[in-house]
């Protein structure tokens, strides 16, 4: 964890060119919608750990994870993932394409962390609180 926490410190440090492009309505609304889909994955996570009929398949986490190891990966991932979306530019071009790195990053993790929800769901984890 001390390396997670250093590397963001460092890209912070070393990044102040690219950091702050122009935060937007769609930027928040895609943020939202990855904080929300994020948090049900939590949730099943903290399922799994509570429930030893279920095992999880994050290779970080463990088989039978702690729910204190869960609540740690699972606050650092939104954090970070806020983060690396701040950081990253809006808008570029590579080889003369135009691309957009923030939205691209934010509807990759959004449409991964449904996918986990989706699965989870369909073997019967739940989502409780």
């Amino acid at each position: 964890m001390r390396k997670i926490i250093f590397f963001a410190f460092w890209l912070l440090l070393v990044t102040p060119a690219i950091a702050g492009d122009k935060w937007t309505k769609e930027d928040t609304v895609r943020q939202i919608a990855f904080t929300v889909v994020e948090g049900m994955d939590w949730l099943q996570t903290k399922e799994i750990a509570r429930n030893p009929k279920y095992y999880e398949t994050n290779w970080y986490l463990g088989k039978y994870p702690s729910q204190n190891k869960v609540d740690k990966y699972f606050a650092i991932c939104t954090l970070g993932h806020a983060l690396v979306s701040y950081l990253l530019p809006v808008k570029t071009e590579v080889y003369g394409f135009k691309v957009y790195p923030r939205q691209a990053w934010q509807y990759f993790w959004i449409g991964l962390e449904a996918g986990c929800v989706s699965h989870n769901l369909n073997i019967g984890i739940r989502i409780s609180f």
